[in-house]
């Protein structure tokens, strides 16, 4: 697992740098990457939280993610092997210290009203949050609990960046603009 920025691939770098410079400037919160990158082994693990040996979930609340190793945005990796995620996670940090919406953080009114300003704020720059997976606006309202997730795949698919990945060739040829 990876908390480095340089492990996003470059295409997602600068909409992070933004959305943490426009989260501070517009609503005075900062964010903290909590991580980027993750190995098949680190996915893995996350992975098998809340299942059996078999892979069938045995306790939902301890599920952190459904993606397979080699199947989410923070396991991709350029043709030299260096890590390449288009995934992210950041939290925004309480002014005395802590973070909203990780670990074990409860989120009352005063949070989850700032967690609002962050996801509309991120949504703003084309990004993707776990808050809101079906992409209607409405945060959290079908059990969304990924809070501090974040993707930035404009316009394409996972299997689609894997393979220009491993052509060597830009992710940017594939971003609709």
């Amino acid at each position: 697992m990876s908390r480095k920025v340089e492990h996003l691939h470059p295409l997602m770098r600068p909409i992070v740098a933004a959305f943490i410079a426009t989260a501070w400037t517009r609503v005075g919160v900062r964010l903290k990457l909590i991580e980027t990158w993750r190995d098949n082994t680190k996915q893995r693990e996350h992975w098998m939280k809340g299942r059996d040996e078999h892979g069938r979930i045995i306790n939902k609340k301890r599920v952190v993610t459904h993606k397979r190793p080699g199947d989410s945005w923070h396991n991709l990796q350029l043709k030299s092997g260096a890590p390449a995620s288009l995934a992210a996670h950041l939290v925004p940090e309480l002014p005395g210290g802590g973070l909203i919406g990780y670990g074990n953080s409860q989120l009352g009114k005063p949070e989850l009203a700032i967690y609002r300003a962050v996801v509309y704020i991120g949504l703003s720059f084309g990004m993707r949050s776990g808050a809101d997976w079906d992409e209607d606006g409405k945060i959290m309202e079908h059990g969304e609990d990924d809070l501090g997730h974040w993707e930035y795949h404009p316009g394409f698919h996972l299997a689609e960046a894997k393979a220009v990945l491993a052509k060597g060739d830009d992710l940017a040829s594939l971003v609709i603009t």
